[in-house]
């Protein structure tokens, strides 16, 4: 017997097309052979099933997504014949965002689940139930597991919990991590909710208890413990279908170990449910604070900023979306006491500084950067001497009558030292991480990229390693040490620089105040500089701005400015200075001066260049015409009116001009350093001009 004329058919392609660049494609077995000959082709065709639902992850948030699927790219033509055909096609999503990340801090849905074991706390063996949902350390008892589930709330995938099933699992199997990797902040009231559904397999009367709590210990197994948490009482055979619970919860005060969102899940007898799209919702935020200007000579003002996002800009109520619903705003308010004021920071407490609206919304500070609506509180006539702490927090209120309350800023009255009036914070960095944020900073020398080789005669090298260049306490740190380099061809080297960091590449803007809270050695033979130096956009000149600037005097702090193009260079201020900060002669205690952090303050408008120590003007440049001799003009002006990046940095100043008796001489004025405690940049509210890269 002969075997002839055997046809295998291909494949034929289905490529979904999900929009933005990302698509899928599915191979499957058309209904016959592609030439029509008899062979082994199928009579029917393979079937597919495209995604339905989606959560699109972005770190501890997302947006839950349904799709509709079309024939044609415009999206007219439903595709509701979904099989493999004889040539290769393509249908189109179209995606409906059902829940979007608006006001999220974190979003569980399961398709995606970080354990806290992966969080910036790792737990211990009391936090166990984080790690595959095993019982301890030592008991790898499953007590929860992720599911594929066709009717998931968001996504594709569920939590399935059993409770209640006898042995010594009864309590731990009960507690789930919500986080995402995302952390409670202390004193934060949070808006939560939950989906569940019972497991059809299990049919059951128990009465559930669902506990929103934080951290291990909160949740163990003392009832009394559960007293101050919110909790919603259910009963399993009433959910049959997804059932929303919500949660008004504020975060306590303790170590980032009792940070850790939890629910806790307690029933009667056994059940088993399903738990999916677990949204933490952030109501309102502070944004920031600025010292302003104060109508009553020798006083100042304190301008407290929060904000929240409107979700109804067009209408005349406003509201908030928490976990895809909308609610309406009754009132907002900020609450602000001095640190030393021993009441809480409540309503009505003694010497705590309240404000509150609740109509005429429309009426507010400023827009934010998102489409935040921000309000503030003005504390006026503030001594102009007056160093102490501020604590501010605000709230809003929602039409149920509940407040949620926002994080607590602290605000220390010795920091800013001026901001203009009706100026906002746009950008800044408060180095408060444990490394330098290469998404706003570069590692520059000099402005430059960094070289392996020393300079000035190779005694000095300039490189950005951890010893000279760190973030720490809080400050960025910039050093230049003794260094006995370990590469022979640097054998002259005798000292290491941290150069600096720029926002070259990461951040440039025009015109605005900035501050920079510092602390300097000062000493004679040290080089430091807080500069600026534009981007050539309307000119071919560029411009440098020396906001400080030490020449090797460790008495005198100048402020400089230059011009630059190809085959020139102009510069007013550095060697001859006429506007310089003389700190024995400004300072009764110099050492109390050298030792201290100082507000050095930028202000740049499109006529001027102003520089400020701790308040105090004490350089100011007219851009609007040239500073040289006439007939000596280098460049253009009007390089002071294109873009800038900041730079900052510190080196040891080798002899120059007329700065010879301040060179660098010796090792013990070593070693050099600049820590910076902050960087904030302000522009007017109706003129911000800041791009990031």
């Amino acid at each position: 017997m002969g075997i002839d004329d055997i046809i295998v058919d291909r494949l034929s392609a289905v490529t979904l097309d999900y929009g933005g660049g990302l698509t899928e494609t599915l191979l499957g077995a058309p209904a016959a052979a592609i030439d029509n000959r008899i062979g082994f082709g199928r009579n029917n065709p393979e079937t597919f099933v495209p995604k339905s639902a989606a959560e699109n992850i972005n770190g501890a948030t997302a947006q839950a997504i349904k799709y509709d699927w079309y024939e044609d790219s415009g999206l007219t033509v439903p595709a509701n014949d979904l099989i493999f055909k004889g040539t290769d096609t393509t249908i189109y999503a179209k995606p409906n965002i059902i829940i979007s990340d608006e006001n999220q801090a974190a979003f569980t849905g399961f398709d995606e689940y970080k354990t806290r074991e992966e969080s910036s706390w790792a737990g211990s063996a009391s936090d166990c139930y984080t790690k595959n949902g095993w019982l301890s350390a030592s008991d790898n008892t499953t007590l929860w597991e992720i599911v594929n589930l066709d009717d998931a709330f968001s996504g594709e995938r569920a939590m399935s919990l059993t409770l209640n099933n006898g042995g010594t699992s009864d309590y731990a199997n009960s507690k789930l991590y919500i986080g995402n990797g995302y952390e409670f902040e202390k004193n934060t009231t949070y808006h939560i909710s939950a989906r569940i559904k019972r497991n059809p397999e299990v049919d059951s009367n128990a009465t559930l208890n669902v506990y929103i709590g934080q951290g291990y210990n909160h949740l163990d197994s003392n009832g009394n413990s559960f007293s101050d948490y919110d909790y919603k009482t259910l009963n399993v055979s009433d959910l049959d279908d997804w059932t929303e619970i919500t949660f008004r919860y504020n975060a306590s005060d303790g170590d980032e170990k009792y940070a850790a969102p939890l629910l806790r899940f307690v029933a009667t007898e056994y059940a088993k449910i399903y738990i999916d799209t677990v949204i933490i919702s952030k109501v309102c935020s502070m944004e920031g604070s600025n010292v302003v200007a104060s109508t009553t000579e020798g006083a100042k003002a304190l301008r407290i900023i929060a904000s929240y996002k409107n979700s109804n800009p067009e209408g005349a109520e406003e509201k908030i979306t928490l976990a895809g619903k909308e609610y309406k705003i009754i009132e907002r308010g900020i609450h602000a006491k001095n640190t030393n004021t021993v009441a809480d920071l409540e309503a009505g407490g003694v010497g705590v500084f309240e404000i509150a609206k609740t109509s005429n919304f429309g009426n507010y500070y400023a827009d934010g950067e998102n489409g935040e609506k921000q309000f503030s509180m003005l504390l006026e006539d503030l001594p102009e001497n007056d160093t102490r702490q501020i604590q501010a927090k605000a709230y809003i209120k929602l039409e149920d009558g509940q407040k949620y309350f926002s994080e607590i800023l602290t605000i220390d009255l010795g920091g800013n030292v001026y901001v203009p009036e009706n100026y906002q914070l746009v950008w800044g960095d408060e180095f408060d991480g444990t490394a330098l944020d290469e998404q706003k900073w570069t590692k520059a020398a000099y402005g430059q990229d960094y070289t392996p080789a020393g300079n000035n005669g190779g005694e000095v090298l300039t490189w950005p390693s951890e010893d000279v260049l760190n973030v720490t306490g809080g400050n960025l740190v910039l050093k230049t040490i003794e260094y006995t380099a370990a590469d022979p061809s640097l054998s002259a080297v005798k000292y290491k620089t941290s150069g600096g960091i720029t926002t070259r590449d990461k951040m440039s803007f025009k015109y605005g105040y900035a501050e920079i809270r510092a602390r300097i050695s000062f000493t004679d033979g040290m080089g430091y500089a807080i500069w600026l130096k534009s981007l050539k956009q309307d000119s071919d000149t560029m411009a440098e701005v020396d906001v400080i600037e030490g020449m090797g005097n460790g008495n005198i702090i100048t402020a400089n400015i230059h011009k630059w193009e190809e085959g020139g260079h102009s510069q007013y201020n550095s060697y001859h200075p006429t506007q310089q900060y003389n700190i024995s002669q400004n300072n009764d205690d110099v050492d109390a001066f050298v030792n201290d952090y100082h507000i050095f303050g930028y202000e740049w408008s499109e006529q001027s260049i102003k520089c400020y120590i701790d308040g105090v003007l004490f350089a100011e440049f007219d851009t609007t015409q040239d500073y040289e001799t006439s007939g000596q003009e280098v460049g253009d002006m009007a390089a002071f009116n294109d873009p800038m990046i900041f730079l900052f940095g510190v080196n040891p100043h080798y002899s120059l001009g007329d700065w010879d008796d301040y060179g660098f001489n010796d090792e013990s004025e070593l070693p050099f350093i600049m820590e910076i405690d902050y960087v904030r940049l302000y522009q007017d509210a109706n003129g911000i001009n800041v791009t990031t890269h």
